[in-house]
């Protein structure tokens, strides 16, 4: 199933601040309604969002299908890596295939990460969770 629609960006601290630190986004029910009416949905369900104009674009997962309709609400870091404003509009479509990951590299920003925390590996996973895909 093939999903391909516009909406306005709200950004997710007006809605679900809890969300605004991971890679997932809320959609109108409507979109919901539509997938759902085809047989096969693919899961997780991951979208590209991409604005018009521009030649970059980020997946997210969908945590809920609860924003207001015609409403795209993203996390403030995909609206600033994406170069979006409140109420521009974006492309949101459904993403079939990632290719798969051949390499990631965690490094710590400080030496605090890793003195002042004991199990900083257990603390990447709970981190991690927030996202459907790596970003």
């Amino acid at each position: 199933m093939y999903f391909n629609s516009s909406f306005k960006v709200v950004p997710m601290k007006a809605k679900r601040p809890d969300l605004n630190d991971s890679g997932q986004i809320l959609l109108p029910p409507s979109v919901l309604s539509q997938l759902t009416a085809h047989a096969e949905l693919p899961f997780p369900l991951v979208f590209a969002i991409k604005p018009y104009n521009k030649n970059k674009f980020k997946h997210c997962g969908v945590n809920e299908f609860t924003s207001a309709e015609g409403r795209v609400c993203v996390p403030e870091w995909v609206m600033k890596d994406l170069e979006l404003k409140s109420d521009d509009f974006v492309s949101v479509s459904t993403v079939t295939k990632i290719p798969d990951g051949t390499y990631i590299k965690f490094e710590p920003q400080s030496v605090d990460f890793i003195t002042g925390i004991s199990n900083p590996a257990a603390v990447l996973e709970i981190i991690l969770r927030k996202y459907t895909v790596p970003v």
